[in-house]
């Protein structure tokens, strides 16, 4: 599948697939991150609008997901919509973070994407970072044991950041 013109995806992650284009990690622009998740972020799909009305407080947000969307890693990778992700009621960590995503665009909350590698096992996540407090808070949902405002990434680096909606 090319998700991007010239890189080829192959394996089992469209977000290590993105970066066989690149010798440098450091070298991806932000943009091809962006381009290849915002089209899955829908603030004005009609269930999550809903399910945000609910969830009032970025906190709640994170929470819900992180209880209610089991992490799930994929054999063959595909991003999923919110729909899909709440229909199954599981996702991996790009799944989790564009749900996260939607619900906080919804109600108006500030957010945005961070890319994160491990370069010594060459792996990728991605997660939410919500403007929270006067300051950018991170937020894993698909990491069940994750706390609101701690990510325990250890060894690894940033790759790409981006906001939530252009």
């Amino acid at each position: 599948m090319a998700l991007i013109p010239g890189v080829k995806i192959s394996g089992s992650s469209i977000l290590t697939g993105i970066v066989r284009g690149f010798p440098n990690l450091l070298d991806i622009p932000s943009a091809i991150f962006a381009d290849a998740v915002l089209p899955y972020v829908e603030p004005n799909n009609p269930r999550v609008v809903s399910l945000a009305n609910q969830l009032t407080t970025p906190r709640s947000m994170f929470e819900w997901v992180r209880d209610n969307i089991e992490y799930v890693p994929e054999a063959v990778e595909h991003f999923q919509r919110p729909d899909e992700t709440l229909d199954r009621k599981a996702g991996d960590c790009e799944d989790n973070a564009i749900l996260l995503a939607s619900l906080l665009s919804a109600k108006g909350y500030r957010n945005r994407f961070k890319v994160i590698a491990w370069p010594l096992v060459s792996q990728m996540h991605i997660y939410n970072q919500i403007y929270d407090g006067g300051r950018w808070v991170d937020a894993d949902a698909s990491n069940p044991d994750s706390e609101y405002g701690i990510v325990s990434a250890p060894g690894s680096f940033t790759v790409a950041v981006f906001d939530a909606i252009r």
